[in-house]
């Protein structure tokens, strides 16, 4: 409820515009922490500086543990206050949060660091997970926020973009392996060896340390580059069209929040402080949001504000 303590938390937590003073200043030192704790994650990789400020490191991690479960405990104390989840019990709303993708990467994220304060597991051992801290930051940047809905509505296209590459792969290895196993038996003696190759030759990434050396090889080759070359930009093109589509309509949507504020033919303080948050939320530019509101004051000027009917001049 708007007023408790619960729901102040969750107002400082959330990203989300219009913000307050005091949830930038929560933002920023979250923002600090998950940079140093990276920071400190790649530099511990370095032998010699793990030997010098091994302390330093160790002390960054406690800390770093203690902030981020606290963190990720208050997270989950208030996303009740979230509207997606009015109406439910809070044991459900609590549990439908924690099994959403940034609290798991939150969980995953920390998890390491305790296994590694409390000598469990090798820390060095988990430096992948530790750097997945990197993707809590996608809560605090609208672009990775948009980036994160287009790749979550495009994920069965591109799940299905994926498995046509992976069964070109295995066709590619198959053909290649019959080709070229009597001549190349230590790069292409059996299929697993030969997805190497086709692997790098369909993804034109083409490191040249295996190639085919017959004439059919060579043939069978080129057909698979050709291929390669659509079908592993085909992601990359779903992914660009939809972004496009996405920024589109937040551009529409902001137009319709103008057009609103405009029904009485003028904009007031509240107002323009209404638009200057969904300016932000929408990820517009001063130019554009600056246009928008232009375009929809002409065009309000010409409509009747009685019967809501364009006057043609």
């Amino acid at each position: 409820m708007p007023g408790t303590l619960r729901h102040q938390t969750h107002v400082i937590l959330s990203s989300e515009p219009p913000r307050q003073t005091l949830t930038i200043a929560v933002t920023a030192i979250i923002t600090a922490m998950i940079v140093i704790n990276v920071v400190a994650v790649i530099l511990s990789s370095v032998p010699s500086l793990h030997q010098q400020f091994s302390l330093w490191f160790e002390i960054i991690e406690l800390v770093s543990a203690v902030f981020f479960t606290a963190e990720w405990y208050l997270r989950v104390w208030a996303c009740v206050e979230r509207t997606e989840y009015f109406g439910l019990r809070h044991a459900k709303a609590r549990l439908r949060y924690i099994v959403s993708p940034l609290p798991l990467i939150d969980i995953i994220a920390v998890v390491p660091l305790y296994l590694s304060i409390f000598d469990i597991v090798n820390a060095e051992s988990l430096v992948a997970l530790r750097l997945l801290r990197l993707l809590q930051l996608v809560r605090f940047f609208s672009p990775l926020v948009v980036l994160w809905r287009v790749i979550r509505s495009e994920s069965p296209a591109m799940m299905g973009a994926i498995f046509i590459v992976l069964v070109l792969i295995i066709i590619a290895a198959s053909g290649m392996y019959m080709v070229e196993r009597d001549v190349q038996p230590n790069n292409f003696g059996s299929i697993p060896a030969a997805m190497w190759w086709a692997s790098v030759t369909l993804t034109t990434v083409g490191y040249g340390d295996v190639v085919p050396i017959t004439v059919i090889g060579r043939m069978f080759g080129v057909v698979i580059m050709m291929l390669g070359i659509g079908l592993v930009a085909l992601p990359a093109g779903m992914l660009a069209s939809r972004f496009s589509e996405e920024l589109h309509h937040r551009r529409e949507e902001y137009r319709r929040r103008v057009d609103l504020a405009l029904q009485d033919g003028q904009l007031d303080d509240a107002e323009l402080d209404s638009l200057k948050a969904a300016q932000q939320e929408y990820m517009l530019t001063d130019q554009s949001a600056n246009q928008i509101v232009a375009e929809e004051s002409k065009r309000r000027s010409h409509v009747c504000q009685t019967c809501g009917k364009t006057v043609v001049s």
